[in-house]
């Protein structure tokens, strides 16, 4: 069928990916081939590398691929099976999922910008009670997500310097 979208699902697993994640983004896998039929779907894990550097390979393979939308998931995801069609219902550049972070606090994993004055700037983790997290699921607008469950439209790209992602 021409003019399918096509999606690559990129993972940078420094040491692989961890047998539940294995699981889980099989399952994704499956799912999306069984229920996305217009689209059409690749997957590429990146071992061995820098999690900046295999990002940035992953965005490398997704464009010279001609990738519409690149899923970047982090080799420990549990993704749900239908994420890509969740996330690609909302019809953004750019858009993630809310995850919490592993030990630590375990704050979620997204971030609000404060303004110190002149170029100086604060990131703030978004507490648990927030009310976006406790009274209102769903899309929201933030400054800062979480690298472990990003969806781009891939023409993002072309708007931005490279190196994409940094240490």
């Amino acid at each position: 069928m021409a003019g399918k979208q096509r999606v690559l699902i990129g993972v940078p697993g420094f040491n692989g990916i961890t047998q539940p994640a294995q699981e889980a983004m099989i399952a994704l896998a499956f799912w999306c081939g069984k229920h996305m039929p217009e689209y059409d779907f690749a997957f590429e894990v990146v071992t061995k590398r820098e999690q900046f550097r295999a990002r940035n390979l992953l965005i490398s393979t997704a464009i010279g691929a001609k990738c519409d939308w690149l899923l970047m998931l982090d080799d420990d995801m549990l993704p749900p099976p239908d994420l890509v069609q969740r996330l690609l219902a909302h019809q953004k550049p750019v858009v993630g999922a809310l995850y919490w972070q592993r030990g630590g606090a375990y704050h979620p994993i997204i971030m609000r910008e404060f303004n110190l004055g002149g170029d100086f700037r604060k990131y703030q983790f978004v507490s648990a009670t927030d009310p976006i997290i406790a009274e209102k699921p769903g899309l929201h607008q933030v400054d800062v997500i979480g690298g472990g469950c990003m969806l781009f439209d891939v023409t993002v790209f072309a708007e931005m310097q490279k190196p994409y992602f940094w240490w």
